[in-house]
């Protein structure tokens, strides 16, 4: 059934290509700090692999840490 599989297997590899190329458009140098602000879901798991495999620093922001 080919309707319902993905043309593209799910590797960690090209998520990672997938989102250093955007932090590459956005013209952020290796080496980079990247703060983000984002639940558990797709989209942090594309960053956490993503900015960490493209020779930049992760930060996850917590807004509900107490000063």
């Amino acid at each position: 059934m080919f309707g319902a599989m993905q043309e593209q297997p799910l590797l960690i590899s090209r998520l990672i290509e997938f989102a250093a190329n955007a932090l590459d458009r956005a013209h952020l140098p290796a080496g980079s700090r990247v703060g983000t602000l984002a639940w558990n879901g797709y989209r942090y798991f594309e960053q956490y692999f993503g900015v960490s495999g493209s020779e930049r620093v992760l930060h996850t922001i917590n807004p509900r840490l107490a000063p």
